[in-house]
């Protein structure tokens, strides 16, 4: 019975991934910590969209501190609800991984969660987004929040 479940979850899904929207974003990334300062950057989000009105995002960065030594790498992955149309507003949450390559001792590789705040603008094939992100990490030196804003290619 459990076989014939999981076949049917299968069947039923597979479909509506297929008919999925995707789409590859190149951001400019901006970051105001609590503690550690100011930083900017840039990267990179695969989004996968599924049932009209939600969708999966994984993402990497790079974001160089005001500070000249610190060098942020976070890699996350968030889970969105959206208003799929022309201007598409979205909400999401997220957790993930942070890298940190600095020669201060006391910053070191940290989890971090987030939530986060969008819109995006697409046509076709291509887009716009801009984001809010209010970030809660590990090491509370880089606690604080972040804006995106990018180009977007959809298949």
């Amino acid at each position: 019975m459990k076989h014939k479940l999981c076949l049917l979850i299968l069947f039923t899904l597979l479909p509506l991934m297929t008919q999925a929207d995707t789409s590859l974003t190149g951001y400019a990334s901006y970051w105001d910590t609590d503690k550690a300062g100011e930083g900017d950057g840039y990267g990179a989000r695969l989004k996968t969209t599924f049932l009209a009105f939600g969708s999966v995002e994984l993402r990497g960065a790079a974001v160089d501190m005001d500070d000249k030594v610190t060098t942020l790498y976070p890699v996350d992955l968030s889970v969105n609800v959206r208003i799929p149309f022309l201007i598409s507003p979205y909400a999401g949450v997220g957790a993930g991984y942070t890298f940190v390559d600095s020669v201060r001792p006391t910053y070191d590789d940290m989890n971090t969660l987030y939530a986060h705040l969008g819109v995006e603008v697409t046509f076709i094939w291509f887009g716009v987004m801009a984001e809010v992100r209010a970030v809660d990490a590990e090491d509370n030196n880089f606690d604080g929040v972040s804006g995106n804003i990018g180009v977007l290619f959809k298949w």
